[in-house]
């Protein structure tokens, strides 16, 4: 049993019909249905400028990177001194801390003091550049301020100057800090994450 030739010639038709219509398909058109011209119009500018505030951010967080990795890797501990990991640590606290990156004129830290204590919620909250990052940086010992002290007191009032005492820099302050914090209750670790900013 097959189709009719009647069927067959209303299918041909109809397939002709379809293959008209792909030829004659007008994407600007189209898309001029979808989105009118004053629609597009009023909204390129908003999204080239946010397309071009990303690209700001990114390159300022890229060129800060890039300054960071640039830096030579040195060891300010030379007696060797460590945290001790069984004793808890009480604050740190940064005393009129200055710091800019080699090559910058501006302060990204001036004049900064604060005490971290583990008994309450600690943030590090700002704009971009404003130096959250290097405040851990500094912390971790993989920089060093130009002015001011970064001090750690543990439970037997016994005071480290980060600076003067504290670890290598580097990966190897990283694991130093790693090996500290395996081998401390929950509580006693200062959490820090990296919020987005609002």
């Amino acid at each position: 049993m097959g189709l009719s030739s009647q069927y067959q010639a209303k299918q041909k038709s109809l397939t002709q019909t379809n293959k008209n219509l792909c030829l004659k398909f007008n994407r600007t058109k189209s898309l001029n249905k979808a989105f009118p011209s004053v629609f597009l119009v009023e909204v390129f500018p908003f999204i080239l400028l946010s397309l071009a505030t990303n690209y700001a951010d990114y390159a300022v967080s890229r060129d800060r990177i890039n300054t960071f990795l640039r830096l030579p890797e040195e060891n300010y501990n030379l007696a060797g001194k460590k945290i001790n990991p069984a004793i808890p640590i009480t604050a740190i606290t940064f005393r009129n801390v200055y710091f800019r990156y080699q090559g910058q004129s501006e302060w990204v830290l001036k004049n900064y003091s604060r005490t971290l204590t583990p008994d309450k919620v600690n943030r590090l909250i700002g704009k971009n550049g404003a130096g959250k990052s290097t405040v851990l940086y500094l912390l971790l010992g993989m920089l060093v301020p130009h002015k001011g002290q970064i001090i750690i007191t543990d439970l037997q009032e016994q005071n480290y100057n980060l600076h003067q005492e504290g670890g290598s820099t580097g990966q190897k302050q990283l694991a130093n800090l790693n090996q500290i914090l395996e081998r401390r209750k929950d509580a006693q670790i200062f959490c820090f994450d990296e919020a987005d900013n609002a």
